[in-house]
């Protein structure tokens, strides 16, 4: 169709509606909540997304104030997934909605609070690679290739990066940080199934590491697995509260 025939149909529709009188509405809430940002960056206008679970049509988009609030109106019965997109400072992030409106109900409200967790910077990231206790017994081959891939990556060469990355996992199969750097290549360049491949054994390298559960979920995320994506950000957030927790008590 046309766009002089869609619009003629999209008159006839209106006049179709104007014609009958109206039925009553099915009841609605509004889905109220506040992004909470521990550290640095901004949260005034972050995009913000309310999808039906049961499918990937977006249902409503909006952005957050300057205090990190946000709201949907008038949302129909059923269970969402609120997502925040990727921004300069912050790693996406998403949380599951269950809404039941009650037309005895005047006006129904479903709060959400979503924390958010900052973008480490290029020297806190580098340091926490080099750092990697279970990288302890790398070859010098593999480091080698390592290194190459970290210079490529910050030179934002991705096709060389990939290839040094994979010649290091090559040669040290159990190597963590070559595996989180080439998950996180594959994540940048949306290729979600090639980086949930290479991501999905960190885990089981580092166990006590909420990073390896922070990347894999934002990669779930990417291939549409939301509630798997949401178990692994619940995950990755314990873990990291414990880490801080033994810091704390240890300091």
């Amino acid at each position: 169709m046309n766009r002089t025939g869609r619009f003629l149909a999209l008159a006839l529709f209106v006049s179709l509606i104007s014609a009958f009188p109206a039925k009553s509405q099915s009841p609605t809430a509004d889905v109220e909540g506040r992004l909470r940002a521990h550290g640095r960056g901004q949260i005034i206008g972050l995009r913000v997304r309310l999808t039906r679970q049961n499918g990937t049509r977006q249902f409503s988009e909006t952005f957050t104030e300057s205090d990190g609030r946000f709201a949907f109106r008038q949302v129909n019965s059923g269970d969402y997934v609120v997502e925040v997109l990727e921004s300069g400072d912050f790693l996406p992030a998403s949380a599951s909605v269950s809404i039941q409106a009650s037309p005895s109900i005047s006006r129904t409200v479903v709060s959400v609070l979503i924390d958010l967790m900052p973008k480490p910077s290029p020297e806190t990231r580098s340091a926490l690679v080099v750092m990697a206790d279970v990288d302890t017994r790398v070859p010098g081959a593999a480091a080698k290739h390592y290194a190459a891939g970290i210079k490529a990556v910050e030179a934002k060469d991705s096709a060389k990066a990939i290839t040094e990355l994979k010649a290091a996992i090559e040669a040290y199969p159990k190597y963590y940080a070559a595996r989180l750097e080439l998950g996180r290549e594959f994540r940048t360049l949306r290729r979600f199934e090639e980086a949930a491949e290479t991501l999905r054994s960190l885990s089981e390298l580092a166990p006590t590491r909420a990073e390896p559960h922070l990347e894999y979920a934002l990669v779930l995320l990417g291939l549409g697995r939301k509630e798997e994506s949401i178990k692994e950000l619940r995950t990755a957030i314990e873990l990291e509260n414990q880490s801080s927790g033994a810091r704390n008590r240890t300091e």
